[in-house]
């Protein structure tokens, strides 16, 4: 659930991948809920702030997903090592930090 009063999208980040797998962690408070970008049901989990919590998924094929994370405060992201071909922060209104690959495409 995203807090009252909160937009619905300043905690969301998407991302794209072509791969047949995709591994990234989170922290912040509440629960994050991730559409994997391969029509299966939402994934949420409850993330911390002083631990990560990580989101892993592989898929049957490599081909381009789009994956987005939504969460009610999402404060850190840890997207390293993964064949992701672009990253959105831009709705992400209270990321203070995250990690990726150096040649990753970042929308900020």
């Amino acid at each position: 659930m995203i807090e009252k009063g909160k937009d619905a999208d300043s905690c969301k980040i998407k991302m794209n991948a072509e791969s047949d797998k995709v591994k990234f962690s989170l922290k912040g408070t509440g629960i994050a809920m991730v559409d994997f970008g391969d029509g299966s049901e939402n994934f949420s989990l409850p993330i911390d702030e002083d631990d990560w919590t990580e989101f892993y998924r592989e898929y049957p094929e490599e081909a381009f997903r789009a994956i987005t994370v939504q969460g009610e405060n999402i404060t850190e992201l840890d997207c390293s090592e993964n064949q992701l071909t672009s990253l959105d922060v831009s709705k992400n209104s209270v990321l203070t930090e995250f990690k990726h690959d150096d040649d990753l495409k970042v929308v900020r």
